[in-house]
């Protein structure tokens, strides 16, 4: 391994791992390199085209027995810096030209002669933490941190559920009178539904909104859709397996959507996700968890008024068997209750967290608001690296 003493003679700097210029469409490959003597490894990457980096780990000088220890989606122009532990013994880096246009990147890289792990960064710094990885944090607390979006790899869920409907049989909170386990696993075309003539292209309601689904694939995307010239049920162009948010995002004068907002399918009758009049926001009380993640629940905050009903906490296998279990149920009543439900549970990929109502028989007459928030956790899954 080719070395270069930096300045104080505190690291190394390793040659294979540093190479700056031309960024050809086939991407740039170094050589496996022993780099077990040392303890931690730095990585400071740049390129003018989409990028993905990647470390390789390996017991031996040889690409068959390479697995992948580390992979992260970079952005053009944009710098990525990191330390780590060293993995065991040999080592490769690539960096993957995503887009296979040809640019310009910098790699650099180098070692720490000093054995104590001592990687620090500061409050509000842009260095970030990544999952499996170890980096020092003097910071501010985990959860507002996430929150601000500080953690590429962990991200805050708050599942909202608002419903004042009176449906006379089961559904879940805040998706109309639709039960979505009725939707299926089978990916379905989404189709954006205006009931006000408001909501329109020039109307003083609703002119565009934001859709957050979970695409075919069970990844997480993100299309923005410009409201119609007239009312009815327009195409959007995307597949979703489920919707997760539905927002407003830019009005007429009255600042808010005049009437109803629907994500369905091509009729109508699978309803994803609903706007209310005037909320300029989806209420649905479900989650799909995406491919490679988990989701972490802590906790369950319900207040609630209205008929005689019960109120279902579901985990749904949406990939597989469709079986769903009540991980909780609550009472509905006339009279007003507040609980938190504390379940510290785990939900693995691809199921889904969602939940629904259930009416006592010829219950829905008393006028009833439910209010459920769900506290969670996106987190990726332990050694995905």
């Amino acid at each position: 391994m080719s070395l270069a003493t930096g300045s104080g003679n505190d690291y190394l700097r390793i040659q294979q791992f540093s190479q700056q210029g031309s960024f050809p469409a086939a991407g740039f490959k170094s050589n496996l390199i022993y780099i077990q003597h040392f303890s931690i490894v730095d990585f400071n990457v740049t390129a003018t085209v989409p990028t993905t980096f990647q470390i390789y780990v390996s017991p031996t000088q040889s690409e068959i027995d390479r697995v992948l220890y580390f992979e992260k989606s970079l952005d053009a122009n944009t710098t990525f810096h990191r330390h780590y532990d060293i993995p065991p013994q040999f080592l490769q880096i690539e960096l993957v030209n995503t887009t296979a246009a040809t640019g310009n990147f910098m790699l650099e890289s180098s070692v720490s002669v000093i054995t104590q792990f001592n990687a620090s960064t500061f409050l509000n710094s842009k260095i970030k933490i990544d999952a499996n990885t170890e980096l020092n944090r003097v910071a501010n607390d985990f959860n507002v941190d996430m929150v601000r979006n500080l953690h590429d790899d962990f991200k805050k869920v708050n599942v909202l559920g608002i419903t004042n409907e009176q449906n006379s049989s089961e559904y879940t909170i805040g998706v109309d009178d639709q039960d979505v386990f009725a939707i299926g696993q089978t990916p379905i075309n989404l189709y954006v539904q205006n009931t006000s003539l408001n909501d329109t292209t020039a109307g003083t309601g609703a002119r565009s909104v934001t859709i957050d689904y979970i695409d075919q694939n069970y990844d997480e995307q993100t299309v923005g859709f410009a409201m119609p010239a007239g009312i009815g049920v327009h195409i959007v162009g995307v597949q979703a397996l489920a919707v997760h948010r539905v927002q407003v995002d830019s009005t007429g004068t009255l600042f808010k959507n005049d009437g109803n907002i629907f994500v369905t399918n091509s009729l109508g009758t699978s309803i994803f996700a609903k706007i209310p009049a005037g909320d300029n926001l989806s209420h649905g009380c479900y989650f799909l968890v995406p491919r490679n993640k988990e989701l972490i629940l802590t906790d369950i905050n319900i207040s609630a008024i209205g008929f005689p009903a019960i109120i279902r906490v579901y985990e749904y296998d949406l990939n597989s068997s469709r079986i769903r279990a009540s991980i909780g149920d609550f009472r509905l009543s006339t009279n007003y209750s507040q609980l938190v439900y504390r379940l510290n549970g785990r939900v693995d990929s691809r199921k889904m967290i969602m939940v629904n109502l259930i009416p006592d028989a010829g219950a829905p007459i008393t006028p009833t608001l439910v209010n459920i928030n769900i506290n969670a956790v996106l987190c990726p899954p332990i050694n995905t690296f």
